[in-house]
């Protein structure tokens, strides 16, 4: 962790999206063959709700 000019701790926190694939339980299940599969993640939202005395 770093600190900043006014001495807080500045963190990053690097977010995991996980795709569950379940073969057809919820949607079509993969072709046939199908060994690999990439998804996009166009909007991710996080809402952090404000710690008492964070200082935010």
């Amino acid at each position: 962790m770093r600190r900043t000019p006014r001495g807080r701790t500045s963190w990053h926190a690097h977010l995991i999206v996980n795709l569950s694939v379940c073969a057809g339980r919820y949607h079509p299940p993969p072709a046939d063959g199908v060994a690999e599969m990439a998804f996009e993640v166009a909007q991710l939202l996080v809402h952090r709700p404000s710690m008492v005395g964070d200082g935010l």
